[in-house]
């Protein structure tokens, strides 16, 4: 790429921490990222990206603010549906978000305090929310979609009370508190599209991708035939001076070495690459092992804790 393209200003979504780190450190520009914020939703604050992208002056936009809708009066008190066929594309989707983080349980204690602050304020439900997003420091923007309708603009007017008022220490406080059974939706910020569980409406990729290539086809009809499946990942040195990038043994995958840095988060992803061509996960690889000639270069150890390996 042209060093006059890496200069423009460049958009990306839903880009991780450290993926996100790898653009900036190779002087791209970016000022936006697009990613899930929401008071369940809190990888935003609960990691580094917050910081990095004030330091970088990335602004977030975010999106799943309201949970596709669970976030309103609507759904104050009310049980876990029953039957997900009467729920739409986006509130299947958040149901796996809400299920992930705490369960419909904790979630209602989230949604009666977040009643409690709109009465307070006398603003909706979902304008409370949006507010709490609003405040955080590297959030530009929040993402609210309203379908046509003949009550739109009702809605919108709704979503527009998010600049009504402003959220006091207290209030802040109670929807930022740890509570009880509650847990991270996923590792980092954009988990849910890259490995299982999919947090998305179908529980999968399927409204994602495509269908299975040949290659992949290939490939999974001779592991279930228990042949050895050797990848490559197509970079043009790797026939002259490396091995195939993994092959699975006794249906364990064993993986070896990585870099420092931004580097191993990118070697990371090649052999993840491999492990999915072969059927498998980062979640299965039993070991890791960094070789560096200075101690100042560990902070290559640090991207395999973030792959959660």
């Amino acid at each position: 790429m042209k060093q006059a393209d890496i200069s423009a200003k460049t958009q990306r979504s839903r880009v991780s921490y450290s993926h996100l780190q790898i653009l900036i450190d190779s002087r791209f520009n970016i000022v936006t990222n697009q990613v899930s914020c929401s008071v369940i939703d809190r990888r935003v604050t609960q990691g580094h990206l917050n910081e990095m992208c004030l330091k970088n002056g990335v602004g977030l936009l975010c999106y799943g603010t309201i949970l596709g809708g669970f976030i309103s009066e609507k759904w104050v008190g009310q049980p876990e549906p029953t039957d997900i066929t009467e729920l739409d594309w986006s509130l299947l989707k958040y149901l796996r978000f809400i299920s992930a983080a705490s369960g419909l349980d904790v979630f209602q204690g989230v949604l009666q305090m977040l009643a409690a602050i709109a009465r307070k304020c006398c603003v909706p439900v979902s304008a409370v929310a949006t507010r709490y997003v609003l405040d955080i420091p590297s959030v530009k923007v929040v993402i609210v979609g309203t379908r046509p309708a003949t009550n739109s603009e009702t809605y919108i007017a709704s979503n527009l009370k998010a600049f009504s008022f402003k959220l006091d220490g207290d209030d802040s406080s109670s929807i930022s508190k740890p509570r009880t059974r509650s847990k991270t939706c996923r590792e980092t910020v954009s988990d849910e599209y890259r490995r299982p569980p999919y947090l998305t409406a179908a529980g999968d990729l399927s409204d994602h991708l495509g269908e299975e290539t040949e290659r992949s086809c290939r490939v999974r009809e001779a592991i279930e035939r228990g042949l050895r499946v050797e990848y490559c990942s197509g970079n043009k040195w790797e026939p002259i001076a490396a091995t195939p990038s993994m092959s699975p043994v006794s249906e364990l995958p064993i993986v070896g070495g990585s870099s420092p840095g931004s580097q191993t988060v990118r070697i990371l992803d090649i052999i993840e690459g491999a492990l999915k061509a072969l059927g498998s996960y980062m979640k299965d690889v039993v070991r890791t092992r960094t070789l560096v000639e200075d101690l100042k270069y560990c902070e290559g150890s640090q991207s395999c804790s973030w792959l959660a390996i």
